[in-house]
């Protein structure tokens, strides 16, 4: 039987609320007020103020609203889910849509029965609400009233929804709806059936307009027809999409055709419902996911600078998917020698690193010994331009190879040599902890494992605003390293503010190979994938020839020494500890045309370059800045005072080596990894199986099992468009009698 609203309004059932809302700070309370005459809703913050529902920080955590809204005197009406641009949560509000019984009417329980996710009755006792994720394809907000009676609204940011945790029906989880459907039931209820359908021009490849028109009819001939019933509407909406934006077909072109393949669909559609299909499909199209199934224009791929060196890369070549046949390799050879032959104190932290690992990784502990070095100096030293010693450096090796012990041994010398408070938090939960932690320790080193798991937190849709606000400090702090005093951002509340002197932190992150496939476009084009050293393993980690062998477990005094000596150096004597005054290392000549010399090859290879390719090369320049003032600190002992402490030639040659390794790795792998849009990100994904193999190769059933997460029809559309790039090939193989296919990269 259906609670009455008083009921709902003072009794809120919050074990039946799903985990993923009750999760989210996006919570306000509410309470009945008189607005022109009528009850209005009005919500409000914990604090007692009114609530936005465009300002987070008037929202709260569930627990807190669930805490204030029972208490009597607050006169607290209920509790609101606040619905944001940063996330994925859709509202779909049905009003007037029970009958006395608590039932739904026909056309509501169609559309609760359609989505089958977590749905529950309004406060009112005669309506419902459904809550679910996916990608609307509308710009804003949607109501309509049906001249039958009852209404139907939809938000995915702006608004907030009354919940009250009486759950309407068996389903208790917040579903996923797909796009296609989203646009199906958007294009039924919201699109006027007389708004006018605007024609897109054809194509502006090279294909005659004949042959990709001719192209995009045997696709749809061999397109499997819709059924009622069994997922038609997806499946006529799935190939407009194709007809619209994969073939780039003018609106005229593509409707005839759907007419010719909608004879064999059971039922056909009417021309009324073709011209919406069709209408919603450019919709989709001008996200910019067009254009994928055209010979010669496979997709728009992150090009690489024309004098960018891939040659160090196992036949991989610049201009990643360009059309060209390529031979990549699935892994980089290993880190040029130069590199691991690292100076003075990182190099001797290096090698007891590898000597005392049970499975030596050279990359990461390299990685790690940049960082130990690199915050010893931080606030004691800078070089021209107010060049600060603080770097972000990131180890990538396989899972399970050992990347935990680089990060130990950093942590065992410093607490050796009373260093322990240059240990930063080993991850962060919001940029304001990092602020709170620089409040504390203006310099340290942050050692975080599984550091994908911080980038994949930050980009994914349901990314929280303090969770996006930890790239911003990043990005901020990076520069500020001499700001006296950096000033964080505001809050609304001074209180909170907060200033400080010369913050340098250092950042040493150890993943594995997946946390290209957590990088964004933001993340590349905005700076923070350029600001990171990035240096990955590529050879399968070995054993060390006797792993019973203690002797190399004691640190080395020497090192521990070393230590100490930089922890204890105060260039501007015991007083500057808050307001400190670095040593300003100078350059010899040999130093500056090192320099010199490294900007003319940043410049030739940004010539010609994309932007967002400019974007990572530029900023090495400043890295390669940094490593090499961190390299001169390594070869000098504070204790032996500052006679010769300078910048020479080789401390800029060995920080180049190293960033020029580290550009070749991010551009290599953003070539692989990082998508244009939905359909490009699947292609990237199977060209890299497929790549991956080797030169035997996958066979048709085999690359079915491995790309379980895709449909047949969306397969054999990334399949085409990997065919037609011409970096992967299909052949033709006898096995007893029968021929087999299979695909492999071209020319192995």
């Amino acid at each position: 039987m259906t609670q009455t609203a008083a009921q709902l309004e003072t009794s809120i059932k919050s074990d039946n609320i799903p985990a993923e809302l009750v999760a989210a700070k996006q919570w306000v309370l509410w309470r009945y007020e008189t607005r022109n005459d009528k009850p209005t809703k009005v919500p409000y913050s914990v604090t007692g103020a009114k609530a936005s529902t465009v300002d987070p920080m008037t929202w709260a955590t569930f627990g807190e609203v669930l805490a204030d809204v029972d208490e009597p005197q607050a006169g607290w009406n209920g509790v609101g889910f606040v619905f944001t641009p940063e996330d994925d949560f859709i509202g779909i509000d049905l009003d007037d849509c029970l009958d006395d019984e608590g039932q739904p009417f026909p056309w509501a329980a169609e559309i609760i029965e359609g989505f089958a996710t977590y749905t529950e009755i309004s406060p009112s006792g005669k309506g419902v609400k459904l809550f679910f994720k996916g990608e609307f394809p509308l710009d804003r907000g949607r109501k309509v009233q049906r001249e039958e009676g009852g209404a139907i609204e939809v938000y995915t940011k702006g608004r907030y929804f009354t919940v009250t945790g009486e759950r309407f029906g068996d389903v208790s989880e917040v579903a996923t709806a797909s796009t296609e459907r989203l646009a199906a039931w958007a294009d039924h209820y919201f699109t006027p059936a007389a708004k006018p359908v605007v024609a897109l021009p054809m194509s502006t490849t090279t294909a005659p307009a004949v042959d990709v028109v001719d192209r995009a009819r045997r696709y749809a001939s061999a397109y499997p027809p819709a059924v009622s019933g069994q997922g038609g509407h997806d499946t006529t909406f799935r190939l407009a999409c194709v007809l619209v934006n994969g073939f780039e077909l003018g609106t005229e072109p593509a409707r005839t055709i759907l007419e010719e393949w909608n004879l064999s669909c059971q039922p056909p559609w009417t021309e009324r419902e073709l011209t919406h299909k069709i209408r919603q499909a450019e919709k989709e199209g001008a996200k910019g996911d067009r254009g994928y199934m055209l010979q010669n224009d496979g997709f728009t791929s992150h090009a690489l600078a024309s004098g960018v060196d891939l040659s160090s890369f196992k036949g991989c070549q610049s201009g990643i998917d360009s059309g060209c046949p390529s031979e990549i390799s699935s892994q980089p050879i290993s880190m040029p020698e130069v590199c691991l032959d690292a100076p003075g104190l990182i190099g001797d932290v290096l090698r007891y690193m590898l000597r005392s690992a049970l499975y030596p990784l050279p990359e990461v502990s390299l990685a790690a010994a940049i960082g130990l070095m690199s915050v010893l100096a931080c606030r004691k030293v800078k070089t021209f331009k107010g060049a600060t010693p603080n770097v972000y450096m990131i180890g990538v090796a396989p899972s399970g190879s050992g990347k935990d012990h680089p990060r130990k041994v950093v942590r065992s010398i410093l607490n050796a040599a009373d260093g322990g408070s240059l240990v930063g938090p080993e991850n962060f939960k919001s940029g304001s902890a990092i602020v709170e932690s620089l409040t504390v320790q203006p310099a340290f080193v942050s050692q975080i494992d599984e550091i994908r798991d911080l980038f994949r937190a930050m980009a994914g849709n349901n990314a929280s605003p303090w969770l996006q606000d930890i790239a911003t400090v990043l990005l901020t702090v990076w520069g500020s390293g001499l700001a006296a005093p950096w000033k964080a951002s505001a809050r609304a509340d001074a209180k909170f503010n907060r200033e400080v002197f010369c913050p340098q932190p250092v950042i040493f992150g150890t993943t594995t190979e997946l946390i290209w496939q957590s990088i964004t476009s933001d993340m590349k084009d905005g700076g923070l994938l350029g600001r990171f050293c990035t240096l990955q393993t590529c050879d399968a980690a070995k054993m060390q020839s006797d792993p019973f062998d203690d002797s190399t477990d004691d640190l080395p005094p020497e090192i521990v020494e070393r230590v100490r000596n930089w922890i204890e150096f105060r260039p501007g004597g015991n007083l500057t500890e808050q307001f400190p005054k670095p040593f300003n290392l100078p350059l010899t000549d040999d130093a500056k045309q090192a320099f010199r010399n490294h900007w003319a090859s940043i410049q030739a290879e940004c010539d010609g370059a994309d932007e967002a390719t400019r974007g990572l090369l530029t900023r090495s320049q400043e890295i390669t800045t940094r490593l090499a003032l961190v390299a001169a600190c390594a070869c000098h002992d504070p204790a032996d005072g500052l006679n010769g402490f300078e910048i020479d030639a080789s401390h800029v040659q060995w920080a180049e080596a190293l960033v020029n390794w580290s550009n070749q790795i991010k551009l290599y792998q953003v070539s692989r990894h990082l998508a244009e849009s939905s359909h490009h990100k699947n292609v990237l994904k199977v060209k890299r199986i497929i790549q991956d193999a080797g030169k035997g190769g996958l066979s048709a059933s085999d690359l079915t099992r491995k790309t379980q997460w895709i449909n047949s029809q969306t397969r054999r559309d990334v399949l085409q468009t990997v065919l037609d790039s011409g970096e992967v090939v299909a052949k033709e193989i006898d096995t007893t009698g029968r021929k087999k296919t299979v695909f492999c990269s071209a020319g192995s």
